[in-house]
């Protein structure tokens, strides 16, 4: 005698009990964690406030552009996915928020028990806030690289772990190398693109299927959050310095001249590498921002503005490049999947950000420009070479060890990726029967247009099965719009005598 499932008697499949499980273990881990929170922050922190009216403010407004940056501008980017929109906007409020929480206390704490004897309370504004906020866009940028393909249980630990492995990294960068680095290039863009790639070769390259794909509808989305990361990207690099200082300013001129160039390099290369000469959204959407990150770290000296054009238009065109050529490559080649290209938006212009802060720092300290007001130190240019070094080594050590200890956690083989039904409330029909449907549309208009050919007709437009189709196409189909009410069809041809009423 066969014994009949339980999840078969309720009508549930047996990948979404897994699903299940695995929400189940994650509001429990986010329950365990949230108390921990308050513990930590409540023990060891102490509200700071600023003497002067005016530095509140100036760091207020940076903090709310890159906030903005983070719930907007990184939520719609990653909307690409045409099955994927909640998981996209959801899963990156959960990690802003979880890694916000646990960014302001572990960056602290690394950087005292590292390097100072005391422990001395956490003095809590708003610029420290902020300093955490910028740990988040690391944690951001990895789940770029393995977004569709983990489960929430999964992207809770790898945010605990990450903040971790950075706040090490930066305490070392910030104690003992005393890096250049106000717009976080290489300690926030390198760290999460290398971090998040590791992560992804330790998982493995996933199944192909046709929801890793994007349709006009989550393109336009995600072009959403495309123009608020460009809009807001000044304030991304030029936030942590000085209030109203000149550094900062040069900071917020230099991002935006760098954006505009690498912007027009962009659309120039998107067009230059496909063959019929349109342009790419995925390069369009991406790309554009490399100029913002490969400014970064050099973005607070005194440069030309052709030193941050140039800069800009480089980063562009080779993250355009990444995309349209190196990501496929990679992925063949070695098997390294990157659902985003955060290795063409954040891991190349972060080597370009080192590289270009390497060379214009050693042009400059023998100068004695931007000393003593950026840097101090005469070897600055062999100190912003090892901290490239070691940012490399570290997050790609400390991506492969995350990555292996969410294998075991992960969902199992079968489980939809790239899709918002095994772990949201999504439309209630099963994405099968919306399948079947599409293949159903498709099989009625192809007989009816073969009959129409085989009379001499022309191929009949049917234009409900269209629409249908369509809506099917870009998610926004439901079988109650084959319920047709009589009003929405008005006869043709008809004599008013006899028009319905």
């Amino acid at each position: 005698m066969s014994v009949v499932p339980t999840s078969a008697i309720l009508g549930i499949d047996e990948k979404n009990v897994v699903s299940m499980g695995s929400l189940h273990a994650v509001k429990f881990l986010l329950t365990i964690w949230q108390a921990l929170m308050i513990v930590l922050l409540g023990t060891c922190v102490k509200v700071a406030y600023y003497d002067n009216g005016s530095d509140f403010n100036n760091h207020y407004q940076y903090f709310t552009g890159v906030e903005i940056m983070m719930f907007i501008g990184f939520g719609y980017l990653m909307t690409f996915l045409k099955r994927y929109g909640m998981g996209a906007l959801g899963l990156t409020m959960l990690i802003t928020i979880l890694g916000l929480e646990w960014g302001i206390w572990i960056e602290w704490f690394m950087a005292k028990l590292m390097y100072h004897d005391n422990f001395d309370l956490l003095e809590l504004n708003i610029g420290i806030i902020h300093i955490g906020l910028i740990l988040v866009t690391s944690l951001l940028i990895s789940y770029g690289a393995i977004i569709g393909k983990v489960n929430p249980l999964q992207l809770v630990i790898m945010t605990i772990l990450e903040a971790l492995f950075y706040s090490i990294n930066k305490a070392i960068l910030i104690e003992t190398i005393a890096l250049v680095d106000p717009g976080g290039s290489i300690q926030t863009h390198l760290f999460g693109a290398y971090f998040g790639l590791a992560v992804s070769f330790a998982l493995g390259k996933p199944s192909t299927t046709t929801d890793n794909e994007t349709n006009h509808v989550s393109d336009i989305f995600s072009f959403v959050g495309t123009l608020f990361l460009f809009i807001y990207w000044p304030s991304f690099n030029g936030g942590e310095l000085p209030s109203n200082s000149h550094a900062q300013q040069r900071a917020v001129i230099n991002t935006i001249l760098s954006l505009l160039a690498g912007s027009v390099g962009t659309f120039v290369m998107s067009s230059l590498l496909n063959s019929s000469a349109k342009f790419r959204p995925v390069d369009i959407q991406n790309a554009t921002l490399a100029g913002g990150v490969a400014i970064g770290t050099a973005c607070s000296l005194n440069l030309r503005p052709s030193d941050s054009m140039i800069i800009g238009l480089v980063a562009g065109m080779l993250s355009t490049f990444g995309f349209a050529r190196l990501t496929p490559l990679l992925e063949a080649r070695i098997g390294l999947h990157d659902t985003c290209g955060v290795h063409n938006l954040h891991g190349m212009p972060g080597i370009i950000a080192g590289v270009s802060s390497i060379v214009l720092i050693a042009i400059k300290a023998p100068l004695g420009h931007d000393m003593p007001e950026v840097f101090i130190y005469e070897n600055q240019a062999l100190r912003q070479l090892y901290a490239l070094l070691l940012t490399l080594g570290i997050s790609i050590g400390s991506g492969l060890l995350t990555g292996f200890v969410l294998k075991l956690v992960g969902p199992p083989k079968g489980t939809d990726n790239y899709s918002d039904f095994p772990y949201w409330e999504v439309h209630p029909w099963e994405r099968d029967e919306v399948e079947h449907h599409v293949k159903d549309v498709k099989d009625e208009k192809n007989e009816k247009n073969e009959k129409n050919e085989k009379n001499g007709a022309h191929a009949s437009k049917d234009k409900h099965g269209d629409a249908v189709y369509n809506k099917i196409e870009n998610g926004r189909y439901s079988p109650d719009d084959d319920e047709v009410q009589e009003f929405e069809y008005e006869p043709k041809n008809v004599s008013v005598k006899n028009k319905p009423k």
